[in-house]
């Protein structure tokens, strides 16, 4: 008895190369998401693939002659948190950064999934290649009408801003 062969759709997300080729192409967002909950194989795929925890800036991608003096900012890290990426802008006080736009401030049902120890922008690399010589000081006051206010001083400077850890 003959089986009927896989359809080249089939047999393509069935080799773990080309499935990997092809997510790489999506974007961050639904690379974590969306792709991870298609099915347990693509799952396993995303958590065990260098290329694709490069992509998700879980690891640090190889710095090449063409990626030696260029940085990427996390994308989702600056969909979450806004004011502490290199494209804020500072106000001319300094640093301010305004927490209430934050999505886990504005939307406060969305605290316990930032909130957990396991989230993933835990472990999220603030860029690719990785920052190694920025040392922020975050020192905290609060500001007029109970808005709170933080300022930055700078130790060592570099060509982006890194996020702060929480």
């Amino acid at each position: 008895m003959n089986l009927p062969s896989p359809s080249p759709t089939k047999h393509t997300l069935n080799t773990p190369e080309l499935l990997e080729l092809i997510l790489t192409q999506l974007d961050p967002r639904t690379l974590l998401t969306a792709a991870q909950l298609t099915c347990r194989t693509w799952r396993t795929l995303i958590q065990t693939s260098l290329p694709l925890q490069e992509a998700l800036f879980f690891r640090p991608a190889k710095v090449t002659p063409t990626t030696a003096s260029k940085s990427t900012v996390n994308p989702l890290l600056a969909w979450a948190f806004p004011p502490f990426t290199p494209h804020y802008t500072p106000s001319e006080n300094g640093w301010t950064f305004p927490f209430h736009t934050l999505d886990f401030i504005a939307r406060p049902e969305k605290q316990p999934a930032y909130m957990r120890p396991e989230a993933s922008w835990r472990r999220m690399l603030v860029q690719q290649r990785p920052a190694v010589r920025s040392v922020g000081l975050l020192t905290s006051c609060s500001g007029m009408a109970g808005e709170e206010v933080c300022l930055v001083s700078w130790v060592c400077s570099s060509s982006t801003l890194p996020f702060l850890a929480f």
